[in-house]
């Protein structure tokens, strides 16, 4: 199993306090969360697993998504983590 990136996408100190609250997150980070592993997810599959190739695609810009990172893309919107995944299957 490899390690998961530490992507920032939620404050240290508020997920922290989240946990200790016994608080679920908000909506719109249940949801930027939840597209990003799904973009994940495909992306592992289409790597077989090697997570740092993973890592690299999801960082490195990319041409059929107008030069943005498949990771800025997948963390904006459904439809960006849509793409993201229309990629990799494409």
């Amino acid at each position: 199993m490899h390690a998961v990136p530490n992507l920032n996408l939620i404050a240290e100190r508020a997920l922290r306090r989240a946990k200790a609250e016994k608080q679920p997150l908000s909506p719109a980070k249940s949801r930027t969360l939840y597209d990003l592993a799904r973009a994940y997810v495909v992306a592992d599959k289409f790597y077989s697993g090697n997570g740092i190739l993973v890592m690299r695609f999801l960082e490195k810009p990319n041409p059929d998504l107008g030069g943005a990172t498949p990771l800025s893309m997948a963390i904006t919107s459904p439809a960006g983590a849509d793409a993201v995944i229309g990629v990799l299957e494409g």
